[in-house]
């Protein structure tokens, strides 16, 4: 179900069960196994979360092609609601692996048209 939300002068595109739950755990095991064998990035934020910023760029990886490819999808159909004529691509990406009370602090991509964020699990009762 896809649905817009405006959140001050952002809108938000929200889409639910992008991937199915087989895929998810797919990649869900991909991650713990990146975490396992890379380096943790990102090293000039505050919160301490695992994440492959400037070390592991999964949008580089084979096995997240599906997830890129409908992320951009989703990316180009909600461009086109701004009448724009252009095609967007993912030309970088990284993943964060949060523990209970982990967070990312507030920040933007400087470059970036569009900025996605997906979740492939979090408990019940997370943040929304």
């Amino acid at each position: 179900m896809s649905k817009i939300e405006i959140w001050f002068p952002t809108c938000i595109y929200i889409e639910d069960n992008l991937l199915s739950n087989d895929e998810k755990e797919n990649l869900i095991n991909k991650c713990y196994e990146i975490k396992k064998n890379t380096n943790k990035g990102g090293n000039h934020w505050i919160s301490n979360v695992y994440n492959t910023q400037g070390t592991y760029n999964i949008s580089e990886d084979i096995n997240f092609k599906l997830l890129k490819n409908k992320i951009t999808d989703h990316v180009n159909a909600f461009a086109k609601l701004f009448e724009t004529t252009n095609i967007y691509s993912t030309n970088d990406g990284w993943l964060n692996v949060y523990k209970k009370t982990d967070y990312q602090e507030s920040h933007f991509h400087s470059g970036s048209i569009f900025s996605v964020v997906y979740f492939l699990s979090a408990p019940k009762g997370s943040g929304n």
